[in-house]
């Protein structure tokens, strides 16, 4: 299953929300919470993708103004690498994990994943988003 979860990190505060699929328009369309104070920085938000679904990232390249080669190398699980476009960042990890637990009875099995990670938010790049 796809989730999409949204954290806002502020010096006072820490808000988590899973985003549903009623809440999506309200999500894009809408903006994060301000700080409870006017002398507060802004919040840093992180959102997690867990699953790979194109409208979803598509709707976040709109959003957080993505550049469009980062999306390519999310959508084509590009290796490892870590590039900057324009005022964004974006990194790509993949990793090895053990699929089970190992015993003497079987061989290991080893599973892979893929991770990306956008920093975005200019100017002040208060914005992370990780799809795995």
């Amino acid at each position: 299953p796809i989730t999409m979860t949204v954290s806002d990190y502020g010096v006072r505060r820490v808000t988590e929300q899973r985003v549903t699929d009623s809440q999506i328009r309200r999500f894009f369309f809408g903006h994060r919470p301000m700080p409870e104070s006017p002398s507060d920085p802004s919040l840093v938000r992180w959102m997690h993708l867990r699953g790979y679904n194109l409208n979803l990232l598509l709707g976040l390249t709109v959003k957080y103004n993505l550049h469009p080669l980062a999306v390519e190398d999310t959508i084509e699980q590009a290796p490892s690498k870590a590039d900057r476009y324009g005022p964004h960042y974006f990194t790509t990890i993949e990793g090895l994990c053990l699929a089970a637990k190992a015993d003497e009875s079987q061989p290991v099995r080893v599973g892979g994943y893929h991770v990306a990670v956008f920093c975005a938010g200019p100017p002040l790049l208060d914005t992370v988003i990780t799809i795995a």
